[in-house]
């Protein structure tokens, strides 16, 4: 790797690729493909809410790989796939209280696609912090989420691809399993770790990667890490985790301007180029590339987006 400028301060790289929660509308979306792939997906949810879903059939609506999907569907709306599905079924279990108090709770959870009563009233109230046994007694306005509806606006395509190949390296640095509960410590996660830097002495170049590491384990595992030299072994009492970023061709992008306009780029990326490029995922990780031409004080530059391909 390029030895390149330290990259320090207070920016989150990732911050701009989480939208806001709870919108209905949303502008300042990458193109017209990506989101009438997200639309027809969002309306396939909606026409099947009280049937059993999985996030493999509403991809495939989207003609995406259930990944991609997701990181696209994240980008965009600021929570995964299925968190969507839950909180719409929700919703609408709130909205038929309203219409008839005396249904009752077991009856609703059946009705919008929960297999107990227990999950069903679990859910109900973490979400909106009053169980559906007490809201049926007395109704009240809670926040619920309607339908998305994609907007359309002007597109912001990243430059590139360029066709690289890429030789395997070790990362090391402090990974966040993202859900839709946890997502607003991503800002943490990259104020607990750029601190480290310094400390890091097996550290190899001055790039900061920002990792998105596939895993059935949550929506995304995501990693703020920096290049060590490979086969460091990290003291077992380090806060940092190593992981090594296996070889692959790369398709690079740049992304050009403001941090706040990446998830358009990421749009692109994975809505549009990919489904209709000659390429497919090869399922590994991809990974931001911050060097010296990012200002992290002004949040502006050039990115590198790294999607391995095959």
């Amino acid at each position: 790797m390029t030895n390149v400028t330290e990259f320090v301060g207070s920016s989150t790289p990732l911050k701009a690729k989480l939208g806001k929660i709870g919108e209905v509308r949303w502008g300042g979306l990458s193109n017209t493909c990506s989101m009438d792939r997200l639309q027809t997906a969002i309306d396939y949810i909606e026409q099947h809410l009280c049937e059993p879903l999985t996030l493999a059939q509403v991809a495939d609506r989207a003609h995406l790989s259930p990944y991609y999907f997701s990181r696209l569907f994240r980008s965009q709306t600021g929570q995964s796939p299925m968190d969507y599905v839950r909180i719409r079924r929700l919703s609408e279990a709130v909205l038929h209280i309203r219409r008839d108090p005396a249904i009752g709770v077991g009856d609703l959870a059946h009705q919008y696609g929960f297999e107990t009563h227990q999950g069903f009233t679990t859910a109900f109230k973490r979400t909106f912090s009053v169980a559906p046994a007490a809201y049926r007694v007395q109704p009240f306005p809670l926040p619920v989420q309607e339908k998305i509806v994609m907007a359309q606006a002007n597109s912001h395509v990243p430059l590139g691809p360029e066709i690289r190949a890429g030789s395997g390296f070790t990362v090391a640095g402090i990974a966040l399993d993202c859900t839709q509960d946890n997502k607003a410590r991503i800002p943490e996660l990259w104020t607990r770790f750029v601190p480290l830097l310094g400390s890091i002495t097996e550290r190899t170049g001055h790039a900061t990667y920002g990792v998105c590491i596939p895993t059935d384990e949550c929506d995304l595992r995501y990693m703020a890490a920096v290049e060590i030299v490979a086969g460091t072994q990290l003291a077992s009492n380090e806060p940092l985790t190593a992981y090594s970023i296996p070889p692959a061709k790369y398709a690079v992008f740049t992304h050009e301007g403001s941090l706040d306009f990446i998830q358009q780029s990421f749009a692109y990326i994975f809505g549009e180029w990919l489904p209709q490029s000659d390429y497919e995922s090869t399922g590994t990780p991809d990974f931001e590339r911050y060097d010296e031409r990012f200002n992290p004080t002004t949040d502006d530059g050039l990115i590198e987006i790294w999607v391995p391909v095959k």
